[in-house]
């Protein structure tokens, strides 16, 4: 997979982004990294079993007054 990003800054921008971007380009090439150890293909997968959604919490209903 490769995704390219292409973004024009200024000489001032660019020194403000250069870090925060250093970063993210450090987490991406560490999420890559994880992919690239996994060895097994879907099919392959251990069996998870989904957790059960746990119910939303509602306010209780009120009861309908009957019309006299």
């Amino acid at each position: 997979m490769k995704i390219a990003i292409t973004i024009e800054l200024d000489e001032k921008s660019a020194e403000l982004f250069q870090v925060p971007f250093k970063k993210l380009s450090k987490q991406i090439n560490d999420l890559i990294g994880m992919f690239e150890k996994v060895d097994y293909t879907v099919e392959d997968a251990p069996d998870i079993e989904p957790k059960p959604e746990s119910p939303t919490n509602s306010a209780p209903k009120k009861p309908k007054k009957k019309a006299s």
